[in-house]
């Protein structure tokens, strides 16, 4: 990988950065801020599903699919590099 992200905000909890090569920058969440996310949206996703709104439900299932898919690859590269998880894994 080449090049290094420029950070255009303090580091918080959620930063925002420009990474090499592209024109927009982006945010990044800390993993334990995706994981509350993704919990907080099966819950919604959960309480969603009582209701007969079939868009409704579609809509939440994406936007979970998309932040699994975050996480997920999160989950990966700490695995690989060998750096623990913010939060228990079952």
């Amino acid at each position: 990988m080449d090049g290094s992200a420029k950070l255009l905000t303090d580091p918080e909890n959620y930063a925002v950065v420009q990474l090499p090569g592209r024109q927009y920058p982006g945010v990044v969440f800390q993993g334990d801020s995706i994981h509350a996310l993704v919990s907080q949206l099966k819950g919604a996703l959960d309480a969603a599903r009582k209701y007969a709104d079939d868009e409704l439900n579609a809509e939440l299932e994406d936007a979970l699919e998309l932040l699994l898919a975050a996480e997920g690859k999160l989950m990966s590269v700490c695995e690989r590099e060998g750096v623990a998880l913010p939060w228990p894994v079952a």
